[in-house]
Formats: structure tokens, C-alpha cells, sequence
């Protein structure tokens, strides 16, 4: 048996190889984009800074993707969040944590926000990342509660 010493290390996630020195924690890009939250342009509106909620749903995301790798026993890196990884997030999400689909929806959309930043940074991010789909309950499902002073 010869074995090759001399050979770059890679890790293999669900039969997918990754680069070792090119590739970027997810957790710490999140850190890094939090961060710089107070100088990130914000789409539609112009103005520089996002505000404090948006901010607080990116501290929620990095709590739940932090769990999630615990978990899981495995670090989610920028260029392994493919369709298998993806969908045992959503799973994670959904039945595990037993999040609502809204809730659910709304930490896809923002791992997909991440993974965009990332790659406009110049950073390897897996190709299936623009394919990452958020979803959200029927307006059929929901039930408002409407509340009247009482008289």
C-alpha cells in the first residue's frame, strides 16, 4: 500500500470534497458579516447600517447553525452547504427544533443572504447556494385572533 504524504487534506462531506486551505467556516463569515452589519448598504432603501432586529435575526441564525453543527458533529464550511446539506438544515429546523414554517423560512432566506455576501466577497461558496429556497405558511393556514375591549 503506498500512501501519499505529499498530498493536499481535504475533508469529505457526504461524498463532496472540499478544499481544506481555501475554505471558510460559515459560522465565521456570519461573525465577520455581523460584524460589519453597521456598514453594510441596505437593498431598496439606500442608507448605510442595518438596524437592530435584522441584526438580532443574524445573532439568532448564528445560535441555530451552531447547534445545529453540534448536532450534526460536523462545521459547516461556505463551499459545503450543497442540496443534502441544505435539506438537513431544513430538517434540523423543522422537525427537530420543530421551528414554524415562517420561522423556517425566514433563517433559509437569510443563509442564502450569507452565502450571496460571501461570493460577491470573492469567497468559494457551492454552486447549489443560489438554489436555496425559502417557504413560508399559506395565508389559507393562518389563524388571526382578533381581540375587542370588552364593554
Amino acid at each position: 500500500m503506498h500512501v501519499n504524504f505529499y498530498k493536499k487534506p481535504q475533508i469529505k462531506t457526504h461524498k463532496t470534497p472540499i478544499k481544506v486551505e481555501k475554505s471558510v467556516l460559515f459560522l465565521d463569515y456570519l461573525e465577520h458579516f455581523i460584524s460589519n452589519s453597521a456598514t453594510k448598504r441596505v437593498q431598496g432603501y439606500g442608507t448605510v447600517g442595518l438596524a437592530h432586529n435584522t441584526i438580532r435575526t443574524y445573532k439568532s441564525l448564528f445560535r441555530i447553525v451552531k447547534a445545529y453543527e453540534f448536532e450534526k458533529s460536523e462545521k459547516l464550511y461556505l463551499n459545503s452547504i450543497d442540496k443534502y446539506t441544505a435539506e438537513s438544515f431544513t430538517r434540523f429546523l423543522k422537525i427537530e427544533q420543530q421551528y414554524s414554517d415562517n420561522y423556517c423560512g425566514q433563517l433559509l432566506k437569510l443563509l442564502k443572504i450569507i452565502l450571496r455576501d460571501a461570493e460577491k466577497s470573492g469567497l468559494e461558496v457551492h454552486p447549489y447556494s443560489n438554489y436555496i429556497e425559502s417557504f413560508k405558511q399559506k395565508s389559507s393556514d393562518r389563524i388571526l385572533h382578533i381581540l375587542n375591549p370588552q364593554r
